[in-house]
């Protein structure tokens, strides 16, 4: 956490405890230092010592640690901690809440373990054009969104709802292995935005892969909103349990949400990528490296030639052909 050199001095039988490591750790990952520091408990002298030397070393300037025993001071931690334990207990009761609701949509559904992680996913497409899988994953009832992800279908040349999702998840199911945090970890449960026919074909596609994960469709009413959740053997009513309900509801509409966005982000890019071939000398391959490298085709439009030189393959001729394109066509 921090070089020897920082600990020299406070004695070989110095330790570094548990208390000291939050307190480096968390002012560690921040810019704003205060010169003093208030405890409302007691450490050994060694290691306020390490800490404020430490502390003082990144913020170039004396910061101290103490403890107070009156006055304003020991006010102001009275407060934290009053309000660290009062977090502390909304904290628990939200999570023995999430549990609970887990543990009730486990009792509908027939499942066998807490589905603490929950993968949704959603197909979503513009005509045949981009067809996109999008993955959301819920773990404890909470979004984990560094473990979202999205797929291109890339084997049909038309839509199919059912052979989307089968691509998607056969691609994800085969990562289970994978160094990918979000791929490693087999889910609790499936939910499909979709029906029974849905449920069916990736069914049958773990039973291929000889994977025994549960599988259920989230179905929508005529107006586009969550209805219920089907199985291969039929509806499961959810309108009973509102908290189940609010869950399943806010899962259908974020992986629908997050699919629909990486659909249209493709949709952006494809035009933009295309408007960019137009240009001499610009074929896919180069025209994506432009973009990833400006970012937007405002940044490129406003590039000189020695500043598209420094995307690969962009050679000064094609700097060239870039500006005069772009001159020869402002609004």
């Amino acid at each position: 956490m921090f070089g020897a050199d920082e600990i020299t001095g406070l004695g070989e039988e110095s330790e570094e405890s548990p208390i000291l490591s939050f307190i480096i750790n968390l002012y560690s990952s921040r810019e704003y230092i205060p010169r003093e520091i208030l405890l409302s408990f007691d450490l050994p002298e060694s290691d306020l010592e390490l800490a404020s030397r430490y502390l003082s070393r990144r913020a170039e300037r004396k910061v101290t640690l103490r403890t107070p025993k009156r006055g304003e001071g020991r006010h102001l931690c009275l407060m934290a901690e009053r309000d660290a334990k009062r977090h502390s207990e909304t904290r628990r009761r939200k999570d023995d809440s999430d549990e609970r609701i887990l543990a009730n949509l486990a009792s509908m559904l027939g499942l066998e373990v807490l589905p603490e992680r929950i993968e949704a996913y959603d197909i979503s497409n513009l005509g045949s054009e981009h067809i996109t899988a999008g993955m959301v994953v819920f773990e404890k009832c909470k979004p984990r969104k560094s473990d979202y992800r999205f797929f291109k279908i890339k084997d049909l040349s038309s839509p199919d709802d059912y052979s989307s999702m089968t691509e998607a998840l056969r691609r994800r199911l085969l990562r289970l292995e994978d160094s990918d945090k979000s791929f490693s970890q087999m889910p609790d449960l499936i939910l499909l935005d979709g029906g029974k026919g849905h449920v069916s074909v990736i069914t049958s596609l773990l039973r291929e892969m000889a994977l025994d994960i549960p599988v259920f469709g989230m179905v929508k009413d005529e107006h586009h909103k969550t209805r219920t959740i089907v199985s291969e053997l039929g509806e499961v009513s959810i309108a009973r349990e509102p908290e189940v309900f609010r869950l399943i509801y806010r899962i259908q509409e974020e992986v629908h949400r997050y699919t629909v966005s990486r659909m249209m982000q493709a949709k952006v890019n494809s035009l933009k990528t295309s408007s960019l071939e137009k240009i001499k000398g610009i074929g896919p391959a180069k025209a994506k490296l432009l973009l990833l490298h400006f970012g937007s085709l405002e940044e490129l439009k406003n590039a000189d030639a020695e500043e598209l030189m420094k995307v690969k393959t962009i050679s000064r001729d094609n700097a060239t052909e870039i500006i005069k394109y772009f001159e020869e066509n402002k609004k």
